[in-house]
């Protein structure tokens, strides 16, 4: 970190009226009258005992002269403690005074002075060291030390050792300090004792001593050598030391520190001649800067910052005030940047001060230089942290100069820097490469020429660079009680020359003062200049003449002492209207900490910014409770818009955000490598890759053509290598893989990428890296990805993959045998596997490098055995085993088994015996043992057919080639398409087959195929065919086969045929009927119909048909059948039964009203539940076990309740009075004490745990279970089709029996249904319309996140429900009724 100037304003009083020698001794701020003027007046005390009040410009606003009444001068402090002003003198005077009006009151007098006083942090306690009489010789006087409060009143007086009087002696004056949180005040003083100057602290309640100031070698001997600079005490930002000045030696200064018991706790020494004295020591309010005031012989006065970090003190920045004495310095109370430096001219500096995490010099380009300048007093360290990361205080070199160097800027094409000294001068450092490549850093000190003093200069920008020349721009300090300060031109030419010089040129009157002036991001010619009160100034350079613009974007919402800028944003637009919002893209952080982009605010908790034009990031470092390091893309951040929703807002987050440690700091982002380097708290650095960096590193890389290096990247970082493929998978195949091959040259990493590949386009949205949707827009495919198939990516890379590499091979471009094992990887995981390929080139390869001598194997080789051992890597033994004997190659399988875990008593045997058998024979065992069953019977058929002889084993024939064992195998692996295919030359063996084949069927329940293939046969297969027509329910079928059976066995027996036949029809008959679902519908009624018909053709049985009819309401049918068997109690009985279901039916109509319309109220209540929990858990809140409670309970009653629409087709019988039963018992029992059993040790002996019974998990209100259970029942309750079908045959049978009012009752009962359960829908449709109305007036007012909006999220089931009703009856059924009926 460096410390920038980032204001510097001279301020001061007329003179008049104020006595010769008089200056300045203290400053105090106070609030102004004017409550509409924000900055405060300033009080002014001179030591002559004027006290003025002036304005901001310097105005007098009253003036009184405190002499009047206490003469004798030497005024040393004046503070506002509200509601009045108290002015403190050495004489011992203290004199209040009214702000408003400058009335002045004496309080008192001390008559031995004051030798000095401050007052606590908190404005309540007045600390005083002076004397008073010896109360024993009235001729001597005792130091003492008082404490007084707000009102003077005198709270604790201690006697203190005699101290040397600080009168007539500067060397001997005494100094006073507070504690930052008030507990402690500390007292340096001479005691005339012995004349050492000591250091004492004391308690604030009682004034009792607490400690002395020792070394810290537990001698316990006091610190000597002490000098009269005073006290400063820090805060806890500096571990609460109190400062003080120590003497070593003759030639050495040093800044000593005490801790709260008096202990010395380090030091650091002051870099200045003997000659030079410390004037003042001060701490901001944060104690991370110290101001040193120091005096040279020469009477020059300056004010040095130090700053602590990593053990380590730093000579950040040193003012000089030539022909001025600096009276005191005085940081501000509230505000640790801010400080004043009093002037004894009249006339007070005040600057403002910021914390550069960055000062680093990047020259892009392919060596990617990020130099790293940190300043420290005369030395300048370097580090290029490109090269290595050397954590702070130490460097890779550094350059020192004759002089402290203040703000460094550079060049960013000729490779040289400039630092500004702080007696004004200014020097260049170039960078030159030696020989050996070594970088070295040469100076040479710049000739000036001008009248503006370089002192009064800060902010330098080079804003144009020119072959040897560069220009810059500098900012001016205003003048004295004035705003506008100047932009300053300075030319400097002869960079190339051991010379070079500089001419200030003219300067620019700017309207306000400068807080920062920084260079473009993407161009070195002109620089943006943001002013105090946040608006923008551009300059410009054109034809070597710089000008002054306002910029045409808008200022940012408050000051940012921290900005960066883009000038041109054409290679960041979107191409939309979003374009023309910013012209320019401006980014500033806020002394609070606040991001801003223009006039956004991006987040309200950030510690560092970075612009990365290389890497085209936003990179920014957030605060607090989740500290990260957030990258925003510039073609996304250009067309921000807060107002689109949270998908705009999401974009706040950044691409892959990064944790880091709370309080780390954003030093450079590299700019040819995906890494970024940190400051953590302690001072020491880290360098990271973030994986957004590294992941558009890697995709701009692989775009570019550079796989060699992405896939260094990418490996390194663990990135998956899928997405070489998976950006542009068809440049890939097309010409990209030839180029990876040639640049990823190791074996073993092509074999990784081989390893790594996956059927899945990983840069899809939801999966792991996902493609945004700016790197889209910069990088175009080649050809539509929607076009590629990325479930045979696999394949299709391995494939390409391989063919490219054996061409590069026979081409010479690589040599023989090099691409060996990818190429064997790529077998290996093309899908499926082709082992059997990867086998096979290994073995040509054996037999091309086979020895003349041959008495060796070539699979048993070297060459060949490292193959197979890479290829068992990427499968298994045992699976490459298998794979060369499913090739018949038993000579490979023996090679792959030789160096395998197999044990050889039981692969040797084995390969001995397949090679005894026949070939075909042997086959068919090597495919059994695969489990290749189609090719194992292939390789069976061909051995039955050359009838080769298979050896028997112990005389035992189970296993041989014969038809029977062809069958076997068909029927135990489901052959028989196959089976039927071989064997179809040989009818009466196709004939066996297919009889099996129908055999299976049958277990299978495919009951119609199997009876067509028994049908098929020749001859037929009776036996099968009947089984499978009455497994079919085929009643005609099977009638007709056992006709044909009768008549072809016994066609004479027409007795027993007749007997027979109306056997089986009442057995087929019940066989129909059986396992028919209950309730109404049209299949019911055409399998009660089939079952009558049975009965009426085959069994003769009139009365069992027509009570089938009447069974499946077939009311018609049942009546014209007994009609025409004349029997009219068989017509009765079709009435009576029919009449019966109407009135049953006209019951299950008030029923199902009633049940929707309390369904449908309970629907409305739990749907909107199911919103609720929806809008505030999201829509997988369902996932939970724990759910509780439940609003189901009624719902339940509904959707598990007996409905008799569809239960009561079960009460069609001839008495219409069954009645159902519904088994209520709760049937889960314990069954079986297992845990008697179980084994108990010793350790075991407690009583055994009683089991908790387990409670079925209660439905969570709103759950989806609930509602799909009220959902279920709205369904119930509406009859559909087959419903309203078989209420129109019932209404046109009565009509027919003349049974007309039970018709009509039947039919208004229907409508009347029908219009209940309409209205309570659409009653329920209405409310919901209604609160989805008010809701959207809601929204419009207080936005989408309103409590009551979740009765506007849309339900899939909705529609359903809405569009819920009943069936309709025929028209002209409904006609009857609306005439006469």
């Amino acid at each position: 970190e460096n410390l920038a100037l980032l204001g510097e304003r001279l301020r001061g009083v007329d003179v008049t009226g104020v006595g010769e020698g008089d200056h300045i001794a203290d400053v105090w701020d106070v609030p102004s009258e004017d409550h509409h003027v924000e900055k405060a007046e300033t009080l002014v005390l001179t030591r002559n005992g004027m006290l003025l009040r002036t304005t901001e410009q310097g105005a007098v606003v009253w003036t009184c002269n405190l002499e009047d009444l206490a003469p004798g001068g030497e005024w040393f402090n004046v503070s506002y403690n509200d509601p009045e002003i108290v002015c403190l003198s050495k004489n011992g005077a203290i004199v209040s005074v009214v702000p408003s009006s400058g009335e002045t009151e004496l309080v008192g007098v001390f008559d031995y002075g004051l030798e000095s006083a401050a007052w606590s942090p908190d404005g309540e306690v007045l600390i005083i060291v002076t004397a008073t009489d010896d109360d024993e010789d009235e001729t001597k006087q005792n130091s003492v030390l008082i404490s007084m409060n707000a009102q003077f009143e005198v709270l604790e007086e201690v006697t203190i050792p005699k101290l040397v009087t600080s009168k007539g002696n500067n060397d001997a004056q005494v100094s006073v300090a507070w504690r930052p949180d008030g507990s402690l005040c500390a007292v340096s003083s001479i005691d005339e004792e012995d004349n050492m100057r000591k250091v004492r602290i004391y308690k604030r309640e009682n004034l009792v001593m607490h400690a002395i100031g020792r070394a810290e070698d537990a001698s316990g001997s006091l610190v000597r050598n002490l000098q009269h600079a005073g006290l400063a005490w820090a805060s806890s930002g500096c571990s609460q030391v109190l400062a003080s000045v120590q003497r070593k030696g003759k030639k050495t200064q040093q800044i000593v520190f005490f801790e709260s018991n008096g202990l010395r706790h380090r030091e650091f020494a002051l870099r200045e001649l003997p000659t030079t004295s410390v004037t003042s020591l001060t701490w901001n309010v944060d104690s991370d800067l110290l101001a040193v005031g120091l005096r040279e012989e020469s009477g020059t006065d300056k004010v040095q910052l130090w700053h602590r970090k990593n053990y380590h003190w730093y000579l950040k920045r040193e003012l000089r005030y030539p022909g001025q004495q600096v009276v005191n310095i005085k940081f501000d109370a509230e505000k640790s940047s801010s400080f004043a430096v009093l002037l004894d001219s009249f006339e007070w500096k005040e600057y403002e001060v910021g914390w550069d995490p960055s000062t680093t010099w990047i020259h892009g380009g392919q060596d990617g230089q990020c130099v790293a300048f940190v300043t420290d007093g005369c030395s300048l360290n370097i580090t290029p942290i490109h090269k290595a990361l050397i954590p702070p205080p130490m460097f890779m070199s550094q350059t020192t100069l004759d002089m402290p160097i203040i703000e460094p800027f550079f060049c960013r094409q000729s490779g040289c820097m400039f630092a500004p000294m702080a007696d004004g001068s200014l020097v260049m450092i170039k960078q030159t490469v030696d020989e050996k490549g070594r970088v070295n850093y040469g100076t040479a000190k710049v000739q000036s020429k001008g009248d503006i003093s370089q002192l009064s200069l800060r902010s330098h920008v080079i804003v144009e660079e020119i072959a040897s020349s560069v220009r810059v721009a500098a900012i001016s300090c205003a003048e004295k009680n004035t705003g506008n300060e100047k932009l300053v031109e300075i030319s400097i030419s002869g960079l190339d020359t051991p010379e070079p010089s500089m001419e200030i040129g003219t300067s620019i009157q700017l309207e306000g003062r400068v807080l920062r002036m920084v260079n473009w991001a993407d161009t070195s010619n002109g620089c943006l200049l943001h002013m105090q009160d946040g608006s923008m100034v551009e300059c410009d350079v054109a034809d070597g003449v710089i000008t002054t613009s306002p910029s045409i974007s808008e200022p940012l919402l408050e000051p940012c002492p921290w900005i960066c800028a883009i000038k041109d944003v054409t290679p960041y637009s979107r191409g939309d209207e979003h374009d023309q919002l910013h012209p320019r893209l401006i980014f500033g952080l806020s002394s609070k900490s606040r991001l801003y982009f223009h006039d956004i605010m991006l987040t309200d908790s950030a510690s560092s910014l970075f612009l990365s034009t290389d890497h085209e990031f936003l990179c920014y470092a957030t605060a607090g409770s989740r500290c990260q390091v957030r990258f925003l893309n510039l073609y996304d951040i250009n067309g921000f818009d807060p107002f689109m929703g949270p998908d705009q807002a999401n974009l706040l987050e950044g691409y892959e955000p990064r944790n880091i440690e709370r309080g780390a700091k954003i030093v450079a982002i590299l700019p040819s490598s995906p890494s970024a380097v940190l400051q953590m708290p302690r001072g020491n650095l880290e360098g990271i890759f973030p994986r957004a960096l590294v992941l558009r590193y890697s995709m701009t890389t692989i775009f570019a053509g550079l796989y060699g290096e992405a896939f260094q990247v990418m490996r390194k970082h663990k990135v998956d290598l899928n997405l070489f493929v998976d950006l542009d998978p068809w440049a890939f195949l097309e010409s990209g893989i030839k180029d990876f091959l040639l640049q990823v040259s190791n074996i073993d990493h092509l074999n990784l990428f081989i390893a790594n590949l996956r059927d899945f386009d990983n840069t899809q949205a939801q999966a792991r890296f996902p493609v945004p949707d700016w790197f889209k827009r910069e990088h175009k495919e080649r050809k539509d990805r929607s076009s590629f198939d990325f479930t045979t990516k696999v394949s299709q890379v391995c494939r390409t993959g391989r063919s490219v590499m054996l061409k590069l091979e026979e081409d010479g471009e690589k040599p023989e045998g090099h691409f060996l094992l990818p190429v064997l990887s790529t077998f290996a995981k093309e899908n499926p596997p082709r082992l059997d390929d990867a086998l096979s080139l290994i073995k040509s390869n054996a037999l091309k490098v086979e020895t003349e001598t041959k008495k060796k194997n070539p699979l048993f080789a070297d060459a060949a055995q490292n193959s197979i051992h890479y290829l068992a890597f990427l499968a298994e033994y045992e699976l490459l085993f298998e794979t060369a004997l499913g090739m018949y190659d038993f000579e490979i399988a023996r090679a792959v088994a030789r160096n395998s875990q197999m044990d050889p008593k039981v692969y040797l045997p084995l390969l001995r015996r397949l090679n005894g058998l026949p070939q075909y024979f042997a086959r068919f065992e090597v495919d059994v043992r695969l489990k290749r069953y189609e090719t194992a019977l292939r390789n069976l058929y061909e051995s039955f057919s050359a009838n080769e002889e298979v050896p028997t084993t112990d005389g035992k024939e189970d296993k041989g080639n014969t038809f029977a064992n062809c069958l076997s195998l068909i029927n135990e692996h489901n052959l028989f398409k196959l089976g039927l295919e071989l064997f179809k030359n040989d009818g009466e063996k196709r004939n066996e087959i297919s009889i099996a084949l129908g055999e299976h069927l049958l277990k299978e329940g495919q009951f119609q195929t199997a009876l067509s293939v028994f049908l098929s046969t020749t001859p037929t297969c009776v036996e099968g065919a009947k089984r499978a027509a009455r497994a079919a329910k085929d009643w005609r079928c099977y009638f007709s086969i056992v006709h044909a059976e009768v008549e072809e066995t016994n066609p004479t027996a027409d007795e027993f045929r007749a007997e027979q036949r109306q056997q089986v029809a009442h057995e087929v008959a019940t066989e129909v009927i059986a396992g028919v679902e209950s309730g109404i519908s049209k299949k019911r009624m055409e399998f009660y119909a089939s079952a009558a018909r049975i009965l009426l053709d085959y069994g003769d049985d009139i009365l069992g048909g027509v009570d089938m009819l009447v069974k499946g309401a077939c009311w018609s049918e049942a009546y014209r059948v007994a009609t025409l068997h004349q029997r009219q109690d068989l017509t009765k009985k079709c009435t009576d039964a029919a009449i019966a279901y109407a009135y049953t039916t006209i019951e299950d109509f008030e029923d199902k009203s009633s049940s929707f319309a309390t369904a449908s109220e309970q629907y409305a209540t739990v749907l909107n539940l199911r919103k609720k929990n929806i809008f505030v858990a999201g829509p997988d809140m369902d996932d939970e076990q724990d759910e509780t409670g439940s609003l189901f309970s009624v719902a339940s009653q509904y959707s598990n309740m007996s409905l008799r629409s569809d239960m009561s087709g079960s009460s069609m019988a001839s008495n219409v009075s069954s009645v159902i039963s519904v088994k209520t018992a709760n049937t889960f029992s314990m069954t079986g004490d297992d845990g008697i059993n179980r084994h108990r040790s010793k350790f075991q002996k407690g009583k055994k745990k009683k089991q908790k019974k387990k409670r079925k998990p209660k439905r969570k209100p709103g759950s989806i279970e609930e509602l799909n259970g009220l959902v279920q029942t709205l369904r119930l309750c509406c009859p559909k089709d087959d419903y309203a079908f078989c209420i129109a045959e019932t209404l046109q049978f009565l009509i027919f029996a003349n049974q007309v009012p039970v018709a009509t009752e039947l039919f208004n009962c229907y409508q009347s249904m029908t219009k209940s359960i309409e209205e309570s829908r659409d009653k329920r449709v209405e409310a919901t319309a209604k609160e989805k109305s008010q809701a959207e007036q809601v929204t419009r007012v207080e936005g989408e996140q309103d409590d009551g909006n979740f009765v506007l999220i849309e339900l899939p089931i909705e529609k359903e429900m809405d569009d819920v009703s009943c069936a309709k009856l025929p028209e002209s059924l409904c006609k009857v009724f609306d005439y006469a009926l």
